[in-house]
């Protein structure tokens, strides 16, 4: 063996990875949609488990689903208060 041959890392896509970045960007698709906000929200939260188990085994799309998750999960719950709020304040009337 030759002592410059060196071998480059391995980054894995693995399906863990790919879940999460999907269910983050379904769930920022979902934020526009008022009382589907709440199906958004619950989307980001399973993204997120996905994501910290995907990083455990080396998955290379983990961090961008982790990151699209944190923003779904804070999209979605503002806008579905929003949306229990409006409803609220109609219902006064």
């Amino acid at each position: 063996m030759d002592e410059n041959n060196t071998q480059m890392p391995v980054h894995q896509n693995g399906s863990n990875g790919t879940a999460s970045l999907v269910l983050g960007i379904i769930s920022l698709c979902l934020v526009w949609f008022g009382y589907s906000a709440l199906v958004g929200f619950i989307l980001s939260l399973i993204g997120l488990v996905l994501a910290n188990s995907g990083k455990k085994k080396g998955d290379t799309n983990c961090q961008a689903g982790f990151v699209l998750s944190i923003i779904g999960l804070v999209l979605n719950s503002l806008g579905f208060i929003a949306c229990v709020l409006c409803v609220g304040a109609l219902s006064m009337m």
